[in-house]
């Protein structure tokens, strides 16, 4: 998907009679191949490397998409020639990168860059070239602007980030995600599924996020394998509620920030766990707020990891939105004065919380949190949002921009049955409503939690117990679905097991188990017919004698 759609300028070539109005960015692809790489090297009845860049379109396209190549160095790390979505593990553009982007940076195995025995390709063709395999390398569609990209190389625009230190060899590794080139003013929010090929689980105890000053905020989240399956590779923009819907169907929250620098250092014998078949996704959302230079926008984050079996219990996240999965209820009216909304979250658990944040739009004035007492009223405050962002001093005022970041230490322990109360207050004095939405201009009522599970049967300090493995892994396939979906789940550890389905209102509307089971592999078939479920959301919740998973669920016409 692209996120501006221009048309495509004529691309001046070396002489006047390559001058041609080019109808895809492929075409324009192929034009390149023909001009610089057919010449002695991918042409003839011997081409090198068994590639022929001749022929039409649609012979060459072919010839280059998901087609493994004949380096043997290049065929063992997984690349394709192109590889649909990853400029990176694609062979093709690695040869042709020329130290434009460390990322696709080639190796001495993978042989010498192209074309060889001529000039490099320019700047300006190698992003282009990027830009077309970042976002799926369609054949018949333009998905680069063009006009941007040659500005930007040619005439300047503002700097680019600055590569931070890696992690050391053996102490995890680094993501990187860009170029995303914007114009004066523009804003766009997209998602970037990133490929980790992990070979084993691995504790994340430390990220670090990096990102532009202009940034909105960059959200790191994790896919299941299931779930990484069925979201796409390309570039995704998110430009609708809907579209945005079905990347947190689809991935679990596992940071965010909205600060060009986050550090996250996890309490000790604590981590992530991410397993063989994990993915991840970059949830990025930045304006262009110079009124004449053109903006690329990066990502980097560096991944800590630390020997499996140090950590004791596996670092979660959650994110609660104001509607409870209807986030359309949130309306502003344009009084002037102050406005509070109030949302609550109970359910059976018991978490110990490491890291809670608010988060709103320009519109927000102050956001607090309290624990909810058994009657329902407000307990204890534990979030004030008049702070500054490391919450060290009350500022007077609520930086909606930089929100405050609450670490607990030691973890706060709550029991989540009572749970806990959040409050946002607005003021908008526009000239109409603001109701929820996804650019700067509409507005957002979000909590963010980091936590662990704790025991419910005894309050005992984190590195005193042993909770890392997970007791149930649940997964539901196909999501979204028309007609039935299967939910499969796994249980680490026999006990009670209760499975239920929810609606927007937090209503049970279906009990689909309740029963003690051995541990073993189960699955639930879930029939939209037999079940009477209207088109909407749903959260299908599973719910065991120490640990809650919950899963969105789509349904459809």
């Amino acid at each position: 998907m692209r996120l501006f759609i221009f048309s495509l300028i004529p691309l001046f070539l070396s002489s006047a009679s390559n001058l041609k109005a080019q109808s895809s960015t492929f075409e324009k692809m192929h034009t390149i191949f023909k001009a610089n790489c057919t010449t002695g090297c991918h042409s003839g009845d011997n081409p090198a490397a068994k590639l022929d860049l001749t022929g039409s379109l649609d012979e060459v396209y072919n010839r280059i998409i998901n087609a493994e190549p004949l380096n043997p160095y290049a065929k063992e790390q997984g690349f394709k020639l192109v590889n649909p979505g990853f400029p990176d593990k694609s062979f093709l553009f690695r040869k042709c990168n020329n130290n434009l982007y460390h990322t696709s940076k080639l190796d001495e195995k993978e042989g010498k860059v192209m074309p060889i025995g001529q000039p490099a390709l320019s700047e300006v063709d190698i992003e282009i070239m990027r830009q077309w395999i970042q976002e799926g390398a369609p054949k018949d569609k333009i998905v680069d602007n063009e006009t941007l990209i040659t500005q930007y190389y040619e005439e300047g625009g503002l700097p680019r980030l600055e590569r931070p230190a890696p992690p050391k060899a053996g102490e995890g590794f680094q993501i990187y995600f860009g170029t995303v080139f914007l114009a004066p003013g523009e804003e766009v929010e997209v998602i970037k599924k990133v490929q980790l090929a992990l070979k084993e689980k691995v504790e994340v105890n430390r990220i670090e996020l990096f990102m532009d000053q202009f940034s909105h905020h960059l959200i790191i989240s994790k896919f299941d394998e299931a779930e990484s399956k069925q979201y796409p590779n390309d570039l995704q923009t998110i430009g609708s509620i809907a579209e945005q819907t079905v990347h947190l169907l689809n991935s679990a929250f596992v940071a965010i920030t909205q600060t060009d620098y986050l550090n996250l250092e996890l309490p000790d014998k604590t981590a992530f766990v991410w397993r063989t078949g994990n993915d991840l996704s970059i949830n990025y959302h930045v304006k262009n707020y110079s009124e004449s230079s053109i903006f690329p926008g990066e990502v980097y984050v560096n991944v800590y990891t630390q020997d499996s079996g140090v950590a004791e219990r596996e670092m979660r996240s959650s994110l609660h939105i104001y509607g409870n999965f209807n986030p359309l209820i949130l309306n502003i009216d344009n009084t002037g004065t102050d406005i509070t909304f109030t949302m609550e979250r109970n359910f059976n658990a018991l978490w110990d919380i490491w890291i809670i944040q608010g988060h709103t739009h320009q519109l927000g004035v102050d956001y607090d949190m309290f624990l909810r007492n058994i009657d329902g009223t407000k307990g204890e405050q534990i979030y004030e949002g008049y702070y500054d962002l490391d919450y060290t001093f009350n500022q007077g005022y609520f930086d909606f921009e930089h929100p405050p970041i609450k670490k607990f230490e030691p973890m706060l322990t709550v029991d989540m049955n009572r749970g806990l109360i959040y409050e946002a207050i607005y003021n908008n004095s526009g000239d109409k409503p603001v109701g929820f939405g996804l650019t700067t201009e509409d507005e957002m009522f979000v909590t963010y939690l980091l936590y662990t599970v704790a025991d419910p049967g005894q309050l005992i300090p984190v590195n005193e117990y042993s909770n890392l493995s997970n007791e149930v892994l649940m997964e539901v396939f196909p999501n979204p679905f028309s007609n039935e979906t299967t939910v499969k789940y796994t249980l680490n550890k026999g006990g009670a097991v209760d499975v239920a389905l929810f609606n927007l209102t937090g209503q049970k509307i279906h009990q689909l188990q309740s029963k003690k089971l051995p541990a073993d592999n189960y699955q639930i078939t879930l029939n939209k017919n037999e079940y009477n479920l209207n088109s909407g959301i749903y959260l299908l919740r599973l719910s065991t004698e120490q640990e809650v998973v919950e899963k969105k669920i789509v349904v459809f016409d």
